[in-house]
């Protein structure tokens, strides 16, 4: 924020970095031997032959995430500036603050997520969720997120990244070749980019 540097290429630079400390500290290893209370504890509790805590963390985040979007200033604030950055900071919008506050929350949920594929899997590697970066924005792009910023929502980003899961289960259960996997999800991404824009110009021209 301070360097006013795009928080995409922060946010690439930024996960090389910390990828490399990972696997330097760790020499490429995986570790394990976590206390039992966490591996075999709340994150895996098992309902019913099934494991619910990572959704229901997933569906009260959701809800969380709806309502400061929606119903607080905080929230508009994230869409104005979203929107348009510049015309955000002209109205008075503390812009760097409220995006230190939107990096600050998104690195506390990527740790949750962490702490949830650590208790659920009982070790963690340097090379843990390698990839994702592709999944997340297929799944908020799907999900109705635009990538030129200012509208989006929590629950839209939730079904995007449900879809996505939905392709991957469905690629296995197939039998599908699962390098097939990225072809598909970029295809996603695309086409619902340029449905999202198609809707843009719809609606400029009806305007």
């Amino acid at each position: 924020v301070g360097l006013r540097v795009h928080p995409f290429i922060v946010t690439l630079g930024g996960m090389a970095i910390y990828r490399g400390i990972a696997f330097v500290t760790t020499q490429g290893q995986s570790i394990g031997d976590f206390p039992s209370a966490l591996t075999l504890g709340f994150f895996k509790k098992s309902v019913g032959g099934v494991n619910p805590v990572p959704m229901i963390f997933m569906v009260a985040i959701a809800v969380a995430g709806a309502i400061v979007l929606r119903h607080t200033v905080f929230g508009r604030r994230t869409f104005a500036i979203g929107g348009n950055e510049t015309a955000g900071r002209y109205a008075g919008i503390p812009v760097g603050r409220t995006k230190i506050m939107l990096f600050t929350v998104a690195g506390l949920l990527a740790g949750l997520a962490a702490l949830m594929r650590l208790g659920y899997y009982g070790a963690v590697a340097s090379d843990a969720g390698q990839g994702y970066e592709l999944d997340v924005i297929a799944a908020a792009v799907v999900g109705g997120a635009s990538l030129s910023g200012g509208r989006g929502s929590a629950f839209g980003a939730m079904l995007g990244a449900v879809v996505i899961q939905l392709i991957e289960n469905g690629i296995v259960v197939l039998g599908i070749d699962s390098n097939y996997k990225l072809i598909i999800v970029g295809m996603a991404i695309v086409i619902a980019v340029v449905v999202d824009q198609a809707k843009q110009r719809l609606t400029a021209g009806r305007g």
